[in-house]
């Protein structure tokens, strides 16, 4: 969505995206219809609201050190990715 305007809304779009990186775009599109998984989504919701995130994409680090941390935005996924491998001066 943010790196190629693709409307991600369509699941034919999404189906598209996981053909393309090898996976079974169709299964995994019909999989998220199922009603497990729609729960999974609305738990996963209710723990972001619960963590403070307010957009998308965030992500949440876990730190013994600092607890949860939110990076937020898709150019803060390399300070994300630093933080949970252990740098702290991405903290």
């Amino acid at each position: 969505m943010w790196a190629e305007d693709r409307d991600i809304s369509d699941p034919a779009v999404v189906a598209a995206i996981a053909d393309a990186v090898g996976l079974d775009g169709a299964a995994l599109v019909a999989a998220a219809d199922t009603p497990a998984l729609k729960q999974a989504l609305v738990t996963a919701t209710a723990e972001a609201e619960a963590a403070g995130v307010f957009g998308v994409p965030t992500f949440v680090v876990h730190t013994r050190e600092r607890g949860p941390q939110l990076y937020w935005g898709a150019d803060r996924l390399t300070l994300a990715a630093a933080a949970a491998g252990g740098d702290v001066s991405a903290m």
